[in-house]
C-alpha cells in the first residue's frame, strides 16, 4: 500500500469506510451479517488487493486461481451416516467431488 502514489489511495480505501458506515447505519441484523462475514470480508479484501495492483506501476497482478469452499463439495444426499456402508459410500463421494475440483483447477477450501 505504502507504494500505491498518495494521490490515489483513496481508492483503495474509500470502498472499505463506505462499507464500515454503511454497516454501522444499517438496523437489519442479516444485513450486517451478509456484509460482514468472513466470506464478504474476504471478497472485499480481494477487491482492495486487486486496486491496489492496479494502481502499483510495473507490477502484474498474479493470476487469480478460482477457490470453492469445502462445504460446497460435501455430498448432500444423507443427513446421517447409520453404518460404516453409508460412511465408506460418503467418503467416496466426497473423495470424487474434491478431485473432481482440483481437476477443474479450483483451489478448496477447508475452513
Amino acid at each position: 500500500f505504502e507504494k500505491v502514489p498518495e494521490a490515489d489511495r483513496y481508492k483503495v480505501i474509500r470502498p472499505r469506510q463506505e462499507l464500515i458506515a454503511s454497516i454501522k447505519s444499517t438496523t437489519s441484523i442479516d444485513t450486517i451479517r451478509q456484509r460482514s462475514n468472513a466470506d464478504a470480508v474476504a471478497d472485499e479484501l480481494s477487491r482492495g488487493l486487486e486496486t491496489i495492483y492496479e494502481l502499483l506501476p510495473n507490477v502484474t497482478l498474479p493470476p487469480k486461481q478460482d477457490t470453492v469452499k469445502i462445504s460446497k463439495l460435501v455430498p448432500k444426499n444423507k443427513l446421517t451416516l447409520k453404518n460404516s456402508e453409508d460412511a465408506e459410500a460418503y467418503i467416496e463421494k466426497l473423495k470424487e467431488n474434491l478431485l473432481e475440483a482440483i481437476e477443474k483447477g479450483k483451489q478448496i477450501v477447508l475452513s
